[in-house]
């Protein structure tokens, strides 16, 4: 069974993802390019990334089982070995998001020494 590992994440709470590639949804649904947003802002925002890591590898506020409900929602009864995999699924995602995000930032951060 084919799983669209990106939409679970959304759908588990980390929204954020749900602007796509060179782009932030806020918290009111606000969608942002990383090129408007400022250096304060894009540096909250690798945070919030990494606390998403973070939550999923120390199975932070119970992630575990709330990525197991949503699983329960797409087929019967996931096994063990379906929810590790999503984990480490979802958090390739968010290393992706956090690599956008910091590379952002890097050519930022060049540009303005030229």
């Amino acid at each position: 069974m084919y799983i669209d590992y990106e939409e679970l994440a959304i759908k588990i709470g980390y929204s954020y993802l749900n602007a796509g590639k060179g782009y932030w949804e806020d918290g009111a649904g606000k969608t942002h390019s990383y090129d408007s947003m400022d250096n304060d802002y894009l540096k909250n925002c690798i945070n919030f990334v990494d606390r998403g890591i973070k939550e999923i590898k120390n199975n932070e506020n119970e992630i575990t089982n709330i990525i197991k409900k949503q699983l329960n929602k797409m087929y019967e009864e996931p096994s063990d070995k379906d929810i590790s995999k999503a984990k480490k699924q979802i958090i390739e995602i968010l290393k992706d998001k956090k690599s956008e995000l910091k590379e952002c930032k890097k050519k930022r951060e060049s540009y303005k020494k030229k």
